[in-house]
């Protein structure tokens, strides 16, 4: 409750009101925000919150560089319903998005908040909140979104990030997404929720947050989301296509991945992470830099900091085809249809492949494509 008639003194407001003494956990800007977002906090609610904090709350078993889960699935596939399709009315999503936000404004319950973007090229970003009662999977969040403090999301007066999921490992079990268009048509913004099983999963998490932002990027002229991880030797990068976590952590050991899960191919600039982090084996992870990496079911979520944008690719490899040598356009639409790249996404590749004439082959192993970009 607001106390009127007593001066503040912080600064922060020119009139005589002024919020309660706040606390970590009790920010008046974050509650406004989330109230934005249909939800009331009722008990404590954090925003990028420390990773000591998240543990404790877990009792978690740390070390000098990770953090050890338990309770979440690293690994699982559950499908991302969108409303206003055969399978999900918008009438029936509403009514599920709904029950999420008045189960996150229960007494006692408390909140954790991940704010970051995906991509990490300006010219090509796009922010996103995540909203949980599960601190395990806001410090997988932590680690994976693209840190953006300049994207001020926290004050009164700020909008909501375009994409916003609300996260819990209990209700039904769902993954779904709601799209909505702004002027002309285009898609402006997203909210999704994961809930149960699939609010339990970090590869479910992943995939709602990739998908979602990965359609409004291609709202972008020229901007072309991938699923594809980026190798660097030097000045020279290439696009790494069907990288197991594995795969992803020999190449992190060799000192030649710029980013891992996802990138963003600016072809008249450069390539751009989608990610902040990368999933990899403990073994591969290094040591602990800005955070902790999060362990689950052996598999490290580990941060990566990156430039923001890298020269663009001269080269694409696809591991794990059944061709072999340099794909023709038709192969290379083959292997982009067999990894479920959207279908605007995949012409757009085709047309900077042939415009640049990038050399796309396929490779049995990160060995070779690092051989082939040398």
């Amino acid at each position: 409750m607001a106390l009127v008639g007593q001066k503040p003194v912080d600064g922060r407001h020119d009139d005589w009101i002024s919020f309660p003494y706040e606390r970590e956990g009790m920010e008046m800007n974050l509650n406004w925000a989330l109230n934005r977002a249909n939800v009331v906090p009722r008990a404590d609610a954090f925003h990028n919150p420390r990773q000591q904090l998240l543990a404790e709350r877990l009792n978690a078993k740390t070390d000098a560089s990770s953090v050890q889960l338990q309770g979440v699935q690293a690994g699982g596939d559950f499908p991302l319903l969108e409303a206003g399709s055969k399978e999900l009315p918008f009438e029936k999503y509403d009514t599920l998005e709904g029950v999420v936000q008045k189960f996150f404004s229960e007494p006692g319950r408390d909140l954790y908040v991940a704010t970051g973007s995906v991509g990490s090229y300006r010219g090509a970003t796009v922010g996103v909140r995540v909203i949980t009662d599960n601190p395990a999977l806001c410090l997988i969040a932590q680690n994976l979104l693209v840190p953006a403090p300049y994207i001020k999301y926290e004050t009164i007066d700020s909008p909501l990030p375009p994409v916003v999921f609300y996260v819990t490992d209990k209700l039904q079990t769902i993954g779904a997404v709601q799209y909505q268009e702004g002027d002309g048509g285009s898609l402006s913004g997203a909210t999704g929720i994961l809930c149960g099983a699939a609010g339990a999963c970090q590869a479910a998490l992943m995939s709602a947050i990739e998908e979602t932002a990965a359609a409004l990027l291609l709202e972008h002229e020229g901007v072309v989301p991938l699923p594809a991880s980026v190798l660097r030797k030097g000045a020279k990068t290439a696009l790494l296509f069907n990288a197991s976590t594995a795969q992803l952590g020999e190449a992190k050991s060799a000192g030649a991945l710029y980013c891992a899960h996802g990138s963003v191919l600016c072809p008249d600039k450069g390539v751009s992470a989608m990610w902040g982090g990368a999933v990899v084996p403990p073994a591969s992870a290094g040591p602990a830099q800005s955070r902790l990496s999060v362990v689950v079911e052996g598999l490290a979520t580990v941060t990566m900091p990156t430039d923001n944008l890298a020269n663009a690719p001269t080269k694409a490899f696809f591991l794990g085809s059944k061709a072999s040598g340099e794909l023709s356009q038709d192969q290379i639409k083959e292997e982009l249809e067999a990894l479920s790249v959207e279908a605007d996404a995949a012409a757009r590749f085709l047309e900077a492949v042939a415009a640049s004439k990038m050399f796309v082959t396929a490779v049995p192993s990160v060995k070779a494509a690092l051989d082939k970009l040398a």
